[in-house]
């Protein structure tokens, strides 16, 4: 099927094929949100549409919806303790190459290297605390500011193989966040 412009033309012209221009379209946009979790689900729903439009992701197959989710709700419920006055401001940069989301809150950010390894023992149980491991293993690079309250998510396009198959990114966890014990699985 063949996507057209729905846009007036003038008399003779050609229509335009948006499956030719795809790999030249450059798309940022911007939502600066209160801290507060309904407005994550219609933001989430609006950058999955717009990153599978643009060939990034396949919806049926992909993850990509939990590591964004986890990083908007880290924001609001971390970040900005869901203080509705607070904002959080989300970034994606999407191109036919990859697609980059930065999520930054208005709180005093963390220090990734203190996090407790959601793998331990001791912490396997807990329901919560899984969030950043999860980013890492899904989105294909990963990148906290300084002071902890933005993080950068870069997605490239998804193979049919990496559809199919569990294949653990090359981005590396933090080492607090690795597994202790060669043997344990933790992709």
């Amino acid at each position: 099927m063949t996507e057209t412009s729905h846009s007036p033309q003038a008399k003779g012209s050609k229509s335009v094929n948006a499956k030719k221009v795809l790999p030249f379209l450059r798309e940022k946009i911007e939502f600066v949100i209160p801290s507060k979790i309904e407005w994550m689900h219609e933001v989430l729903s609006y950058l999955i549409e717009r990153t599978a439009h643009l060939g990034i992701i396949k919806p049926s197959t992909s993850n990509i919806f939990v590591a964004l989710d986890e990083a908007i709700a880290n924001a609001i419920k971390h970040g900005n303790k869901s203080d509705p006055n607070k904002r959080i401001h989300i970034i994606a940069e999407i191109t036919a190459e990859q697609a980059i989301f930065t999520i930054t809150d208005e709180g005093d950010g963390f220090d990734l290297n203190s996090l407790p390894n959601p793998t331990d023992p001791d912490y396997i149980m807990r329901p919560c605390g899984r969030g950043v491991m999860l980013i890492y293993h899904i989105m294909d690079e990963v990148r906290y500011n300084t002071r902890g309250n933005q993080i950068v998510m870069v997605k490239l396009p998804e193979t049919d193989e990496e559809s199919k198959t569990a294949t653990p990114k090359q981005n590396t966890l933090p080492e607090n966040l690795q597994c202790k014990d060669p043997s344990d699985s933790c992709d």
